[in-house]
């Protein structure tokens, strides 16, 4: 048994040995600082970094004086003090949990459940019961939402960590619960399976895909008439809280119930990447309608999404893939190309994303593409860079499954045959530093939005609109220029900020300027 058991799934706890002491950390600063060690505990922290995310109103002196306060406070509680074999290990500039010793952490095996998946050698994840038996013990370890109760208001870094946490171990819960429910099904163990289906839909009761499990199961069981008020209950509830009407994914299913038709049960659901940003997603709404009428349209089977670094391509399609994941049977895979040079890597990266290990004697490419021939799916395919000679592949893939759509992004223009090209610039930003509605203009919410991550209170007045527009135009309205910049109102003013990007691009002019080869005569 470890001597240190820390739980951040839900109420916050710790416990040494036998005994919970988490009482004994005297406040809410000791808690967080202990939670962020335990899940960072990869890496050492500088003492310097530490202070300044954890105080970053007070000056450096003062910072570390609190962090070494709480630090004190933090191994007091964890019996460190007194300990010839700590689990903190502190140097004179840093400090890191100290992996050899016996503590654990619910996160950590939560996470190392999803990885135990990732990495099993099954041929269908459908079928595998050792890989359902590890998101069994993942549901059993989800108490509640990562450092429930925790909300540091004033504290955008920490909030931001906190929040992305949580997000990603929630969409990893509805995962599980959701494959739990297809693998039950099955089986015919239509009991399990609804009450899998129903924990989705008390915990993610936006989210229609439960409602679907949980509907078709009602049916399946001859349970018709609970099965449509269950979709009742969803209309209301998307109704109230969204003012929209169910997918017609949902209404589809509806009316093979209500016609007494037969149901599929569909497969598993893609690990989709996280329908909600950390970030607000701001603007962009013209481009939405455009990508997203070729992703409904039949003819439209290569999308390409080209656009600068810090363009926001990755950050829109995963806002597409939210607002689109119903329109496809099996969902959106999202794949991760950056580290492929070519076909046979491609070809790996996207199994790997679809949990797939093939067995040798055929050629992993035409596993692959026997696997997704009957696929009904929009594969995403970030940094595409380093593969932009290799298009022939994909129109290989499209051509022997008909029902997948792709949708590639790039950093430098690329443009296969018969592909849907679409060039993705910066955020639309005023022309006139005077312009009398300058919030009307995307880059500009996105600024303010930013500010006011970094300053709760941050309001724009009197010259400072016009700095802020300056800066918008500064940068182009790329939105990654844009959230750096603000990131540096920390410590400085708009009109501060302003003035050393216009100082900084002046430098980058007159350097381009000097590299440039003499002129003969």
């Amino acid at each position: 048994m470890a001597r240190l058991s820390i739980y951040l799934l839900g109420t916050f706890q710790v416990r040494l040995k036998d005994q919970f002491v988490t009482h004994i950390l005297r406040t809410e600063k000791e808690r967080l600082l202990l939670a962020y060690l335990a899940i960072e505990q990869g890496r050492s922290h500088s003492r310097a970094t530490l202070a300044q995310i954890f105080w970053p109103d007070r000056s450096e002196p003062i910072a570390r004086t609190n962090l070494r306060q709480a630090l004190m406070g933090v191994r007091q509680t964890i019996g460190d003090r007194t300990a010839t074999s700590p689990f903190l290990t502190l140097v004179e500039e840093s400090i890191q949990f100290n992996p050899p010793y016996p503590y654990w952490i619910d996160a950590n095996a939560f996470q190392a459940c999803f990885q135990a998946v990732q990495n099993h050698p099954h041929t269908q994840l459908e079928t595998c019961q050792t890989c359902m038996q590890r998101y069994h013990e993942a549901v059993t370890l989800y108490r509640g939402d990562f450092l429930s109760g925790f909300l540091p208001t004033g504290n955008s870094v920490l909030l931001s960590w906190i929040n992305a946490h949580r997000e990603q171990f929630f969409r990893y819960y509805i995962n599980a619960l959701h494959n739990l429910t297809a693998y039950y099904r099955a089986l015919g163990r239509l009991e399990l399976a609804m009450r899998y289906a129903r924990q989705q839909v008390v915990m993610a009761p936006l989210e229609e895909r439960g409602h679907r499990q949980l509907m078709s199961l009602l049916a399946t069981d001859g349970q018709r008439s609970a099965a449509m008020q269950q979709y009742l209950a969803l209309k209301n509830t998307l109704w109230d809280d969204l003012g929209r009407h169910p997918a017609p994914e949902t209404e589809a299913l509806l009316d093979r119930i209500r016609n007494g038709r037969s149901l599929e049960t569909g497969r598993l659901d893609p690990n989709v990447p996280p329908r909600l940003q950390v970030s607000t997603f701001i603007g962009r709404q013209e481009e939405i309608e455009r990508i997203t009428k070729c992703m409904v349209d039949p003819d439209c089977r290569l999308l390409v999404l080209n656009g600068p670094e810090g363009s926001g391509k990755t950050r829109l399609a995963l806002q597409l893939a939210n607002q689109n994941v119903d329109t496809f049977r099996d969902g959106v895979w999202f794949v991760d190309a950056r580290k492929d040079q070519n076909t046979n890597q491609l070809t790996g990266s996207i199994a790997q994303c679809l949990g797939l290990k093939f067995p040798g004697g055929q050629p992993v490419r035409e596993q692959l593409f026997e696997f997704l021939a009957p696929f009904e799916t929009l594969l995403i395919i970030d940094n595409f860079d380093g593969l932009t000679g290799q298009t022939a592949f994909l129109a290989e893939l499209l051509s022997v499954a008909p029902g997948v759509k792709i949708l590639i992004l790039c950093r430098r223009r690329c443009a296969p045959p018969v592909a849907c090209l679409f060039e993705l610039h910066g955020l639309s930003y005023p022309q006139d530093l005077d312009d009398p509605n300058p919030l009307a203009y995307p880059a500009v919410q996105l600024f303010m939005h930013r500010a006011r991550q970094v300053h709760q209170d941050f309001q724009l007045t009197g010259q400072d609109v016009r700095y802020a527009v300056q800066i918008c135009q500064l940068t182009g309205g790329n939105p990654l220029a844009i959230e750096l910049a603000c990131t540096r109102l920390t410590e400085h003013t708009p009109q501060e900020v302003a003035q050393s990007l216009q100082r900084d691009l002046a430098k980058l002019h007159a350097s381009l300027n000097s590299a440039q080869p003499p002129t003969e005569a």
